[in-house]
């Protein structure tokens, strides 16, 4: 951006023109749609592409009072924006104030403040630009030097979109742990394997770990929800959770654990927006747990190499 306002020495702006602004990008863990992308979507509008998918700015636009109608109800889509630049000066200080004027400056030159009376300007701004085919979901992903992207995807869903090279899938796995009986039918419907109990899942669940494997899958993704280990099922879940690693372990995965998120804050925005809709809280584990958590995988030789997020920034020293 023309103000450097993240960079604020010479040097550092140095380092970053010189070296660092051209590094190709390996991203291990995102949500891309890649339908959107192999579809070649154009997006009608900055709301579409900038805020309806969008747990964070959503979470964000709560927590400033707009009302639900502005965000998941039946408002246009200029509405919709309108409302998002009203808060956004709001945001300063938060990562998603810095993102989204990044994501204005980097994709489409537009330096303006985002607030309420530049909305209009830059609404119809990015909407001519949307049209044009360098704006395309695929299009926008060339404007940066990705050499390797991957997804997530959940373990039955269609991944024939994958190339397996430079877009691989990152298996989103927190469906596993304690499956349902439609998961069950599913997997039984995709696989052919009859399952009856915890040996036969596993079975059927390998038959597409690998089919994830062929299509250079190297992440799985888990996610530790706050009172993950003190639920009714929460030593079942722990047992298959060790399963699935040392499957994970085997084909040399990495594991990608996201550890202390408070989903079941609003039963009403679940309702509304879906199990990730933009209304979670922080919540926490005890390290000691997710220690005796790891003591069991390297026990079972299930401990894959594992990179830990933990929302709650308290426990980050612990």
């Amino acid at each position: 951006m023309k103000d450097n306002y993240l960079l604020a020495s010479e040097k550092a702006q140095f380092l970053y023109e010189t070296y660092a602004k051209n590094l190709p990008i390996v991203d291990f863990h995102n949500h891309i749609s890649v339908a959107d992308v192999q579809a070649k979507r154009q997006f009608s509008n900055i709301t579409e592409l900038w805020l309806i998918t969008d747990p964070y700015k959503h979470r964000l636009m709560r927590i400033c009072g707009v009302d639900e109608y502005y965000i998941t109800g039946n408002a246009t889509a200029y509405e919709k924006f309108e409302k998002f630049c009203e808060i956004f000066p709001m945001l300063a200080g938060h990562p998603v104030y810095d993102w989204s004027r990044m994501e204005m400056a980097q994709i489409f030159g537009i330096e303006d403040r985002i607030c309420k009376e530049n909305a209009p300007k830059i609404y119809q701004r990015t909407q001519q630009l949307l049209s044009l085919e360098d704006y395309r979901a695929d299009g926008i992903l060339r404007r940066f030097p990705i050499v390797y992207q991957s997804p997530v995807a959940t373990l039955t869903e269609d991944i024939s979109a994958f190339d397996g090279k430079t877009v691989a899938p990152s298996l989103r796995g927190d469906d596993l742990l304690a499956p349902t009986a439609e998961l069950k039918q599913r997997l039984q419907e995709i696989t052919g394997v009859e399952i009856t109990d915890d040996d036969t899942y596993v079975e059927a669940v390998c038959l597409l770990l690998d089919k994830f494997a062929e299509k250079g899958c190297r992440f799985a993704d888990h996610a530790l929800d706050d009172g993950f280990f003190d639920t009714p099922d929460g030593e079942e879940k722990t047992a298959m959770l060790i399963r699935l690693t040392y499957q994970y372990e085997k084909r040399g995965w990495t594991l990608l654990l996201h550890i202390g998120a408070k989903r079941s804050t609003s039963p009403r925005l679940k309702e509304i927006a879906g199990p990730v809709g933009g209304y979670a809280g922080a919540g926490s584990i005890p390290a000691g747990k997710i220690a005796d958590l790891l003591g069991k995988m390297e026990a079972s030789h299930a401990l894959p190499k594992t990179v830990l997020f933990p929302l709650n920034m308290a426990d980050l020293a612990s």
